[in-house]
């Protein structure tokens, strides 16, 4: 039997304006079954119908007409637009990155493929990846398939097991929608033998596009400026740093000069006695010395010449320098230099080294051996004078600090002077385990 009730609830709300299926999403919320309402609703059209059988057939023939007015309207405006704008394509670009250039033989080689989408549409991609070795012969291929909606970016591991030392390139093939593209990048396999030093901004080398070792480019800004203290303690040479010099200190030597325990070309015992007495006619230092050849075996190795040339050192530091000075390779020279500054305690000798990082190596182990702080504003990098410095600092030594440089290092400097003021045992601790 119909529900009367439910029947005046449901003409009352059509009544109001909500729609039949408002009504009956409604009341099936309230729990009311479908076939109650349904009933309800038929029974209900069924009496307006019978009532009202002239006015129910001009509303169906009115709604009849506005609904065929709306759809020809549509349709026509989707036609002009259509016909008018074409159908949207969507570009797909794409690239190829490497994080690295070069991989050991026993490291994996992947690169980073890049695709942008141009456009709304979705679209389906297909990669091709071909790995050619530097003849140009396919040692490897990979694929894969991508559905974009969006950007993407994706790892690609190359899982070619047969990489042998060597240049290789990845070409890459795209196809979307009638469309191709290729795109190729290239990297090296290299032999442990072969693999260079990891390229930075603390490696004492100059590289990576930086102005100065270690500074500009990539690296912090190269300070222009010479340093606090570059005086080499020598009356004999014109200490020069600026400009001029790309802010180096460089030493001219004044000659003739009286003190400097040469009897020189210009002087004589009347005009510089202490160079030209019988006890200063020694050449200190000087490397036109003659060298007694006879003093080392030519047929022995560098090395062991250079050994030679050290015991030589403790007696005669002059001879010993000529002797290094006579070596005709720079590497073996210089190091020669380096080994007699230590055995005779005399730092002058480093002046005589021409390679930067040797001659700064020079300085460094000096300081330490004559610990003398001073030594440090030789050195050359700026790096390795503030890391000269930190030594001093580290041992207590805190008027170094406004010589150092580098923002870090003075900031560390600064933080081990406060911990000597409040803890000055923690630093007497730590100075006695540095060597």
């Amino acid at each position: 039997m119909v529900d009367e009730a439910l029947i005046s609830y449901i003409k009352s709300q059509l009544k109001r304006g909500f729609s039949v299926q408002d009504v009956t999403n409604f009341l099936l919320q309230k729990g009311y079954n479908q076939q109650s309402i349904n009933e309800c609703i038929s029974q209900i059209y069924a009496h307006n119908s019978a009532n009202h059988p002239g006015d129910k057939t001009k509303h169906v023939n009115f709604i009849v007409i506005i609904a065929f007015l709306v759809i020809l309207i549509l349709g026509l405006g989707f036609f002009l637009f259509f016909s008018s704008q074409g159908p949207e394509e969507s570009n797909v670009d794409f690239t190829l990155e490497f994080s690295q250039v070069s991989f050991s033989e026993d490291e994996q080689v992947s690169f980073t493929r890049v695709l942008k989408l141009e456009g709304d549409s979705t679209v389906s991609v297909r990669l091709i990846y071909n790995i050619k070795d530097s003849s140009g012969k396919t040692v490897h291929t990979m694929s894969e398939d991508a559905l974009l909606t969006s950007d993407s970016s994706k790892e690609i591991i190359a899982d070619y097991p047969n990489f042998q030392p060597g240049t290789y390139s990845v070409e890459a093939k795209i196809s979307y929608g009638g469309k191709t593209g290729i795109k190729t990048s290239s990297f090296m396999i290299q032999s442990e033998e072969q693999q260079p030093l990891q390229e930075s901004c603390y490696d004492n080398v100059k590289n990576q596009d930086e102005e100065g070792i270690d500074c500009g480019g990539p690296c912090k800004a190269c300070i222009r400026q010479c340093p606090i203290y570059y005086d080499d303690e020598n009356d004999c040479t014109i200490d020069k740093c600026g400009s001029d010099t790309n802010y180096i200190p460089v030493y001219e030597d004044i000659v003739p000069c009286c003190g400097n325990n040469i009897c020189e070309l210009d002087e004589s015992e009347e005009t510089c006695e202490q160079d030209c007495n019988e006890q200063g006619r020694t050449d200190y230092f000087n490397n036109t010395i003659t060298p007694n050849l006879e003093l080392v075996d030519d047929n022995l190795p560098l090395t062991e010449q250079i050994e030679v040339i050290k015991e030589i050192s403790k007696t005669d530091v002059n001879q010993a320098s000529a002797l290094c000075d006579a070596i005709i390779f720079s590497y073996y020279r210089d190091e020669c230099f380096y080994e007699i500054a230590q055995d005779s305690n005399e730092e002058m000798v480093c002046r005589h080294i021409s390679e930067e990082r040797s001659k700064d190596k020079c300085y460094i182990k000096m300081s330490k051996v004559m610990e003398n702080a001073k030594l440090c504003s030789m050195v050359i990098s700026g790096l390795r004078r503030d890391s000269c410095y930190m030594r001093f600092a580290l041992k207590g030594d805190f008027s170094v600090c406004d010589k150092i440089e580098d923002d870090y290092y003075v900031q560390s400097c600064r933080q081990l002077e406060e911990i000597g003021k409040h803890a000055p045992e923690a630093i007497e601790e730590y100075s006695q385990k540095i060597e």
